[in-house]
Parts: structure tokens; sequence; C-alpha cells
């Protein structure tokens, strides 16, 4: 044989083995690719468990803080409606303490002692009283 054709027969070869080893590859991907996909489902599904964990972790924790802070806000509403009407909170601790006598059968304390006085139940004098109160104001103009 001739040099040429040694060179076709040996192109020929390679050409062959080159195809096999494409066959073979893709039926290796036909196979892999399934447990590949089982293999993307399973992480895809542990991915979307730890999220959605996470998420509710996050807003149950965000729960807890609005409810703090309207606790809070609560509060200050209380301690300022109390303020408005002129009675301190050591007034309305000692308005309990009094009531909370009489229920357990202690002896009765002083009508004064229980109760605010009538100027501690008004606003002070110079504070505008709450929107409503049948007085117009003055606009500031300016």
């Amino acid at each position: 044989m001739g040099r040429i054709t040694e060179d076709f027969m040996r192109l020929v070869g390679e050409i062959q083995g080159g195809r096999r080893d494409r066959q073979q590859m893709m039926r290796d991907l036909g196979r892999n690719g399934a447990e590949r996909k089982r293999d993307f489902h399973a992480a895809h599904a542990e991915m979307s468990r730890r999220q959605k964990n996470a998420l509710r972790d996050f807003v149950t924790g965000i729960e807890g803080k609005v409810s703090e802070l309207l606790k809070g806000f609560a509060g200050d509403l209380a301690g300022g409606r109390r303020a408005w009407r002129g009675m301190s909170s050591l007034e309305l601790n000692s308005c309990r303490i009094g009531a909370a006598r009489i229920e357990h059968g202690f002896p009765e304390v002083e009508a004064a002692e229980a109760t605010p006085t009538e100027a501690a139940a008004q606003p002070a004098k110079g504070v505008p009283g709450p929107r409503g109160d049948g007085k117009r104001r003055k606009k500031h103009r300016g």
C-alpha cells in the first residue's frame, strides 16, 4: 500500500472511532441526564424547605417586634391620656391600691386618697383642650 492509502485508512479509523465515542457519550448523557435531573429536583426541594423555614422565622421575628412596639405605643398613649386628665401614675396606682384594699376587706382609706381630686382631673391651665371641646382656636398667620 502506498502512503496515501495508509493515511486514508488511518483517517477512516479515526472518524469511525470518534463516531463511536460520540454515540457512547450521548448514551451516557441520556442516563446521567436523568440522574442529574433527580439530583437537581432533590436539591431544589431542600433549598425550598430551608427558604420556607427561614422566611417563617423572619416573619415571626417581625411579628414579635411589631407586637412589642404596639405595647410600647399603647403604654405611651395611656400615659398621655392620664397626663391629659391630670392624673399622675402615682395617683393612678394609689387609686388601684385603694380599690384593692376595699375588695380584700382592708380598712377603707379616705376618699381623698382613693380617688384623684377634682382639680387633678381637669387639664392644666394654658393647655389647649382636645379637639371637639367647642372652643375655637385662633389660626396663626404669619
